[in-house]
């Protein structure tokens, strides 16, 4: 299922073993599965069936996190404190686990089944935090009154 390939890796100039290479495209495939198993139930649709812009997704989201991984290890490697070369393989990965949260939450995959509530209009629906006001009574306003007058009991509304 691997969208991207050795050829995708944004390593610039930079001479690494390319030994690695596949280590580092299965584990970010691998972290890819797990993010969208929050969302789908797995597997999702086989590439050639998927839409060419979600495959195009996944083939960025995979090399941007495999090439960002492959650039701090080797910089660790080297014992290297590159600023500009950590800095980068950073870069990458926050840029992909963004638009992979993105793809899970906001972006539907055709052809996926939603993990936690098929009939949501949205696959994150159920994630949401449920905010209600069940009370007669805010206790934070309760508690506001009460510190800024001491004379107010704050338990007062709750007491019948």
């Amino acid at each position: 299922m691997a969208w991207a390939t050795n050829d995708d890796l944004l390593l610039g100039d930079t001479q690494f073993d390319s030994g690695d290479w596949d280590r580092y495209l299965r584990d970010a495939e691998t972290e890819i599965l797990i993010h969208l198993a929050q969302y789908y139930e797995l597997p999702i649709p086989d590439n050639d069936q998927l839409p060419e812009r979600i495959f195009m997704l996944l083939r960025q989201i995979q090399s941007r996190l495999a090439s960002g991984r492959l650039i701090l290890a080797y910089a660790l490697s080297q014992g290297q404190a590159d600023e500009s070369l950590n800095a980068y393989g950073r870069y990458l990965i926050d840029d992909a686990l963004g638009d992979l949260v993105e793809l899970g939450s906001q972006i539907p995959i055709p052809g996926a089944t939603a993990a936690i509530n098929p009939d949501a209009t949205s696959v994150d629906n159920d994630l949401r935090p449920s905010i209600t006001q069940i009370e007669s009574a805010s206790p934070v306003e309760a508690f506001a009154n009460y510190t800024s007058n001491q004379s107010v009991d704050p338990w007062e509304p709750y007491v019948k």
